[in-house]
This record gives structure tokens, sequence and C-alpha cells, in this order.
């Protein structure tokens, strides 16, 4: 797969007939919450991943567990997951990625009227500063039906609330309420398959823009898009990555694996989340008394001229 490697501009005519028609969505990771204010006392700071992994390291070193320098994320929330001790677990996501407070740059982004948000965070911030109040919490049957009239963040990986508040089922078991360690990302490619399947649908019939993610070591979304390539696309649909600097070709291999045909590369994550957010408030939407006219029509009606500004 060839990547297309542009700025904002080059693909501003693109990007605004996506969300004209509302056929993009975003998938929101870390980068986007990194270092905003958390907690009851605001006293917290929401982590990268390889910010919570240097924290679980240290915390694993302290209390007599060091690790080698090697192991990846999923690994060492694995050790963490194990070894901690529960209140010191509970305090570490409850300091940190609860009441979550987003600078205006970021709510800005949210303000842009995208049909739902997905994203791969535990924390509480998009539900509590935007509209997407209506959390979609993974591991449960779906209702979508119920879902048509709200603006849902449907939660990949779970939530940090949950994650606090109840207990998981078998203790040393895959946790229901976070994916975190590999016994975590193996169980949800079973017990998650609803939202899974509600994202691969999606991704099959709208736009997509990760933004803020790594997709690093990120097992369930690398199955949907390899699942996705083995389907002939039923219309040409664009995935964008958004990153600082321009991607290397090793990158690009990993972009193309998660089925990324398009990088967006910024020079400051402020400029482009309001740049982006201006964009969007220019471009309107098409309503749907707009397409009314184009319904059931006679075939002398039905001429080239006729349909060109409607496809």
């Amino acid at each position: 797969m060839s990547i297309r490697v542009k700025n904002l501009c080059e693909l501003e005519d693109e990007l605004k007939s996506h969300l004209k028609r509302q056929d993009l969505f975003p998938i929101i990771g870390s980068g986007f919450t990194r270092g905003c204010k958390a907690g009851p006392k605001r006293d917290g700071c929401v982590p990268s991943g390889e910010d919570m992994k240097h924290y679980m390291r240290e915390y694993l070193e302290v209390h007599g567990h060091p690790l080698p320098s090697d192991i990846p994320f999923a690994k060492v929330a694995r050790y963490y997951d194990r070894f901690a001790e529960p209140a010191d677990f509970w305090s570490y996501f409850k300091q940190n990625f609860i009441e979550v407070r987003l600078p205006e740059d970021r709510q800005q982004f949210l303000e842009v009227n995208w049909r739902f948000v997905y994203t791969l965070n535990l924390d509480d911030a998009i539900e509590k500063n935007s509209r997407y109040q209506s959390k979609v919490l993974p591991r449960r049957e779906l209702q979508e039906d119920a879902l048509k009239d709200d603006k849902c963040v449907f939660k990949l990986h779970g939530d940090a609330d949950e994650l606090i508040k109840y207990r998981r089922p078998q203790a040393d078991g895959p946790n229901p309420n976070a994916t975190l360690t590999l016994p975590d990302y193996v169980a949800s490619l079973k017990t998650n398959e609803a939202l899974l399947e509600k994202l691969s649908e999606d991704l099959s019939y709208s736009n997509a823009l990760f933004i803020g993610c790594s997709l690093s070591g990120e097992l369930d979304l690398l199955i949907v898009a390899q699942k996705l390539k083995d389907v002939p696309p039923r219309i040409q649909l664009n995935r964008y990555f958004v990153m600082k600097g321009e991607p290397d070709e090793f990158l690009k291999v990993d972009l193309a694996d998660y089925g990324i045909d398009t990088v967006i590369v910024v020079d400051d994550w402020g400029t482009f989340y309001r740049d982006f957010s201006a964009m969007a408030a220019t471009c309107g939407y098409v309503e749907e008394e707009e397409l009314h006219g184009f319904q059931n029509l006679l075939c002398a009606d039905a001429r080239e001229e006729n349909s060109i500004d409607y496809l």
C-alpha cells in the first residue's frame, strides 16, 4: 500500500467533503489527553502509554520486581496488574484517569459534529468535556437502535471508573473492565466481539481519523484491519493518521498493516486542533431533506447532469 504524506492544508477540500457528509469519525488515543490535569483534586496528570509504562516499571522495581529493559507495554502491565497492591493500583487510576480537564483546543476538536467518537483511552476526558457523554463500554451486547439519537463515545479498551469500582470475576484472570495486559487483549477478541464488529462496520462505510494513537501493539485494531483487507471495499475510503514529523519507512509498513493510507503531518498539536476545528466549522452538513429530490427518479430525469451534484 502506498501511503500519502500531506499537511492539513493540502487535504482541506478532501476532509471538508468527508465532514460535510458526516462520513469521517475520529479514533482517539492517549496522545490526545496526555498531560491534562486529572483527579478529584486536579493533582494528577493523564499519562501516555510510554508514561504509564515508565511508572509501572518504577513501581515494580521499588517493590522488588525489577524488569529487563526490552519488555513491551502489555507485559509490563501484566506484571504490574499481578504484583501491585490493590490500593496503589486504584489510587493511580483514580488520580490520573478520572475527572480529566481538557484544554480549550481539544474541547474545540470535540465540538466538531462527529456522528460518534471511538477512543482507546480509559480516562473520562471525552465524556466529561464534550457532548459525547453516552458511554458505550466493551464486552457487552449492543442495542444499536437505542443509540441512534445519542452522541456516543465508544470506549474500546474500557473505562477507568469501571476499573476502579467493580471487582473482576477472577482475581488473576483477564480484566473485564480494561484492556491493558496481553491476556486482556487476547480475551477481548472474543469478549469484546460486538464492539469490534461495530468498529469493523464503521470502518467499512466511513473514513477514519486516528489521532493521538501510536498504533503500537494494538492487537484488536490490527486484527480488525487485517480482516477488512480480505473484503473488497464497497466505496473509496481513507484512513488518516495524524502525527508530528514524517514517518520513516518502517513506520509506513506498520501503518499499512493497520490499513492507514494517509499521514497528516503536524508541527504543533494545539495549532492542528484549532485549525481542524475552524475548517470543520466552515463546511456545513448535508441535510436529509436535500436528498429527498433524488429518490425514485423517473428514468427521463435521471440524466448524468442531474446526478452529478447529488453524487
